[in-house]
């Protein structure tokens, strides 16, 4: 006994060990830098090199980091971080946070936040959101169903102080904050940058409270190389004449709006390197918005593609409706008029909102499939734009979640090589309002040919 006794307490012993020598090298390589500290070494062997986006800066120093949020929309925001196990003397005092790096866990206020913290492989750290119904990821849901990530309540504050007392970080939209008592709140705009690459790059900003530089700018490269072999696919697809392009939206009448229904059209920025980069020509009148509905629609007339700005689950139907529009109308006519909305969640709310931020390469496919399907490769479905007359919304439920609901979110979009023998002949793939242009124009030159037989 006294043997059996002695062989156990050395296992534990060794266990112990192992267990401590295993605590150790968890340390992240920001934490092992500064385990003997020296203020002249540079820990931060990967940097941000923020090529695309403009509304965040990071200043680097050896052993920690300035973060600055300078969104033309909002106050700058600056964020000291330092890293853990490092002195907090002499830092910047003259901030609006101070985070030790790399944060443990985080809580998010927005659905925006979310596609950027899943790419990094950090959903599992994600320890409370608030209103997650708004969420579409699946694996997301279903950490939230488990119970993993915690409901913040916001209409509760001594409740969500509770909830966000351990959280290390809280990322939330431009001006979306709650009253509680914690520094830990952190801006992100990454929505607000204009074009369509520099959203992208608002990885490497998350990735700045978790030291994941390098895998960040890793994953902003792919994205971006796969954006950039579809925009050659295109181009090498573009037409003589260009279809027309416009995004469009309506204001029903309403308290805020003075009740004065409006008509507008977006000019902006991504959604026009979106459409260029597809192949067609952005629709933007020098006016955006009307209202008069009947000068509105005098800007419509040669548009032959709509994308339509709604969150009602619309129809062709309701779309002409709301326009006051008829089948004199090409993109009517032609049935070429496409929401936001394929791809929901079980309440509704748009991915659109939420991943198609990370993943432009993925609109510029989908807008293709309708402009340039011969450059789009063969078997490539929709994400997000939904044809009105005739695509139901695709709602996305947590048993599309398999395997690990914590492991990183890979990227998304056919890949760069797919678009290497792109366009296709005309003869094999044609679709969208690409195949309806072609049938029109068929159709004038077979009834000249008809009169002239006459």
């Amino acid at each position: 006994m006294a043997r059996t006794s002695l062989a156990s307490i050395l296992t534990v012993l060794a266990l112990a060990v192992l267990a401590s020598t295993t605590l150790v090298a968890a340390q992240s390589p920001l934490e092992e830098c500064v385990k003997t500290f020296d203020a002249n070494k540079d820990c931060f062997t990967a940097k941000s090199t923020n090529e695309a986006a403009k509304y965040f800066k990071v200043d680097y120093k050896n052993y920690y980091k300035v973060v600055t949020v300078n969104n033309t929309f909002a106050p700058i925001t600056n964020y000291t971080l330092v890293i853990r196990g490092a002195p907090k003397t002499n830092l910047p005092t003259n901030v609006n946070g101070t985070f030790e790096i790399p944060v443990r866990n985080a809580t998010v206020f927005d659905t925006t936040s979310v596609p950027y913290l899943e790419l990094l492989g950090k959903r599992g750290q994600i320890q409370s959101a608030a209103s997650p119904s708004y969420v579409t990821s699946a694996c997301f849901q279903k950490l939230i169903s488990a119970g993993t990530i915690k409901t913040v309540d916001d209409k509760n504050v001594t409740n969500a102080n509770t909830t966000l007392a351990t959280a290390d970080v809280i990322f939330s939209g431009v001006g979306q904050t709650l009253n509680v008592s914690t520094g830990k709140w952190v801006t992100q705009a990454a929505s607000s940058d204009p074009g369509a690459l520099n959203r992208v790059e608002w990885l490497e900003y998350f990735a700045q409270w978790f030291g994941l530089e390098g895998d960040a700018q890793k994953i902003t490269t792919e994205i971006t190389a796969r954006y950039n072999a579809a925009k050659a696919a295109a181009a090498r697809a573009k037409p003589a004449s260009p279809l027309k392009v416009a995004w469009v939206s309506y204001s029903a009448p309403a308290s805020w709006n003075g009740n004065q229904a409006s008509w507008s059209f977006s000019a902006a920025a991504y959604k026009k390197d979106l459409v260029t980069d597809a192949g067609a020509t952005f629709v933007t009148p020098a006016v955006s918005t009307y209202t008069d509905v009947a000068e509105f629609r005098k800007q419509l007339t040669d548009v032959d593609v709509a994308i339509y700005e709604s969150f009602s689950n619309d129809t062709l139907a309701t779309f002409t409706s709301a326009f006051g529009l008829n089948s004199d109308f090409k993109m009517v006519k032609n049935a070429q008029v496409y929401g936001l909305d394929k791809r929901v969640n079980g309440l509704g709310f748009m991915d659109w909102f939420e991943s198609a931020l990370v993943f432009p390469n993925v609109v510029l496919v989908d807008l293709m499939t309708i402009v340039s399907p011969r450059a789009v490769p063969a078997g490539v479905t929709r994400r997000y734009l939904r044809k009105l007359d005739s695509e139901s919304q695709g709602v996305v439920a947590t048993g599309e979640c398999s395997g690990d609901a914590s492991a990183a979110q890979s990227v998304q979009g056919p890949e760069s090589a797919s678009f290497s023998s792109l366009p296709t002949s005309a003869a094999t793939r044609r679709g969208g309002a690409e195949s309806s242009a072609v049938t029109a124009a068929v159709a004038v030159v077979v009834g000249i040919a008809v009169s002239m037989i006459l």
